[in-house]
This record gives structure tokens, sequence and C-alpha cells, in this order.
């Protein structure tokens, strides 16, 4: 029975480590058929660079055979290649393979726009212009040129562009005015924040001109009116006890005239509020 344990011991060691040379050197293979394809694809640009068309294409080909099969710009590439060579088939194979690939890589809708304006298919280079037009960022280069192509077709589409840009110019306001509020939000708060470490040192006129600055920036926010209130609350206390104590002094001293002056200014102090609006 030991010898057939030891057995199957080995049995499960082989295997395993065949299945981990297997994987190890599976690994290494699609690396290295990886840096390959990308060798090929940039002879391929080299050679399309120095107006090589076809040996471009050759290229191309092989990187897409071993393995950049799912990328956009081999095929757009391509695409503009065949066109060079005078094959607008293949062309519109490799724009659309493009597109099938990676719909949010722009450049093979226009020129899929083109290569049917060209075989005299309007509407179909009318809606693969559009596509390129409405997923373009308004600083895009290309957008003016494509705009000029879309209205050369339909000239009618000059309203739908001029909707977008107002629709475009109001996300542009509100996205300004939010960025806006959220800085003054900010800097509220900081006032915020420094007018209640204040009030702890009971600098409470500080601590009010603090709120005052956060309320001028975001009005109505309820938790610095409170804060606000509050100090004032304090700053009345305040006042109440200084009037109190100078009144008791001058009546100590006799000045019953200036005694009254204190209680007047006590009186007046408890209805109203200092001038210290926001």
């Amino acid at each position: 029975m030991q010898g057939s344990g030891q057995k199957a011991g080995h049995r499960i060691f082989i295997l395993l480590f065949f299945i981990s040379f297997v994987t190890f050197h599976s690994e290494v293979f699609a690396d290295t058929k990886q840096k390959i394809a990308e060798q090929y694809r940039a002879q391929g640009y080299a050679q399309q660079q120095k107006g090589n068309w076809y040996d471009a294409l050759t290229y191309y080909d092989k990187a897409i055979a071993l393995g950049l099969e799912y990328d956009a710009v081999v095929f757009n590439d391509m695409g503009v290649l065949y066109e060079q060579v005078g094959l607008p088939a293949k062309a519109e194979y490799c724009y659309l393979q493009a597109i099938w690939t990676n719909k949010d890589y722009l450049p093979p809708y226009a020129n899929l726009g083109y290569l049917y304006f060209k075989k005299g298919e309007k509407e179909k280079a009318f809606l693969y212009f559009r596509e390129r037009y409405e997923s373009a960022d308004p600083s895009d280069p290309w957008a003016q040129k494509i705009q000029e192509e879309l209205l050369n077709i339909h000239p009618e589409y000059q309203q739908r562009i001029l909707a977008r840009e107002a629709q475009r110019l109001d996300e542009e306001l509100m996205k300004r005015a939010r960025e806006d509020f959220a800085r003054r939000v900010e800097r509220a708060s900081e006032h915020y924040r420094k007018g209640r470490q204040i009030f702890q040192d009971k600098n409470y006129m500080s601590a009010i001109e603090e709120f005052n600055k956060a309320l001028k920036l975001t009005p109505q926010d309820p938790r610095v009116m409170r804060a606000r209130e509050q100090a004032l609350r304090e700053l009345r206390k305040e006042r109440l006890r200084e009037y109190s104590d100078q009144a008791i002094r001058s009546l100590d001293s006799g000045d019953s005239f200036s005694a009254r002056n204190e209680i007047r200014k006590m009186l007046t102090t408890v209805p109203n509020e200092p001038v210290l609006t926001p």
C-alpha cells in the first residue's frame, strides 16, 4: 500500500509540473507573439509614411494575423492604404471593421463619409459625417471641416448645428455656474470655520464679521445664520454687562447723568441688532 501511495503522489507531481510547464510556455509564446505583432505594426506605419502602400499593407496584414485583429487604428490605416491603391471595397471593409472594433474611435467615420461621397452615395456619406461630427469634442480641429461637408449635402442641417451649439453653450454656462457655486461654498465654509474659532475665543464682533462674509457668499445658509445669531446674543450679553458695570460705577461716583446714559444704552441694545447685517 505504501508503494502504491508513493506512485500516485509521483503521478500527481508529474501532472502538475506538466500543466505548469505548458501554461508558462503558452504565456511566453503569447507575449512574444504580441511583441512581433507590434513590430509589424510599426514597420507598416513606417512604410506608410514613406508612401510604400503595398509594403505597409503587407506588414499590417501580418500584425492582424498575429493578434492585432481588435485594433481599430490598424484597420483604419489599412482602409486609407486600400483607397490609395484603388481598392475602395477593401477600404470600406477596413473602415467598417475599425468602427466595429471600437465605435468610439472617430477617424473611420470621416473616412467612410468621404469614401461614400466619392462613390456618389451622399446619404450614406451624410450618416457617417454626422456621426463623426456629433461625437466630436468642440475643440476637435476636424469638427469644422466635417460640418462643411454636412452642410454641402444637406444645408438644412444648419438648424441642427445651431441647436447643438446653443445646448453646448447652456451646458457650459451651467458647468461654470456649478463650479462658481462650489468655490463660493468653499470660501463660505472657510469664513464659517474661522468665525467659529473666533467665537470660541469670545471675540464676538470679529466672529460676526466672518459669518457676514460667509452669508454674502451663501445667503440663507442655516448653519451660518444660527452661528451668527448665537454670536449676536453673546455680543448683546457682553455689551449689557459692560453698560451695567459702567452704570454702577457712575452711580457709585455720584454721576447719575452718566449712569442714565448707560442704562439707555442697555435698553437700546436689547431689541435691536448692531449694524452688522450681511
